[in-house]
């Protein structure tokens, strides 16, 4: 993963660990990898903080353009964010996949086991 994302301009990467504590680990683990490469600093998403109006989308696509330096984006709080509905955020977090790609940076959606079988 770590030379994928030294490598890649943009993508994709879903990091499966079973709580925040591991998740934080091995952010830190990236980001120390990716330390030596200007071209490739991150920033941490926080699904939490979407405002419940706003699409998952325009939610990341705001977030990445006041964060326009930065090449790897990590998203968090899926699991806290889906609610009692995992199914309907699921279906918009794979409606806005394209859009998402259209903005050019490596996402890596940190997750449970458990969402990540579900997505």
């Amino acid at each position: 993963m770590i030379n994928s994302l030294k490598n890649k301009g943009a993508g994709f990467c879903i990091v499966e660990a079973p709580d925040d504590a591991t998740h934080d680990d091995l952010m830190d683990k990236i980001k120390n990898a990716l330390r030596l490469y200007e071209d490739k600093k991150t920033a941490v998403i926080y699904l939490l903080e979407k405002p419940p109006a706003q699409s998952i989308f325009s939610f990341v696509r705001d977030f990445v353009e006041s964060f326009y330096d930065r090449q790897i984006f990590f998203i968090r709080n899926l699991e806290i964010a889906a609610g009692n509905t995992p199914e309907n955020f699921l279906s918009e977090l794979n409606f806005s996949r394209e859009t998402l790609d259209s903005l050019d940076r490596n996402f890596i959606f940190m997750m449970n086991p458990d969402f990540a079988g579900m997505l």
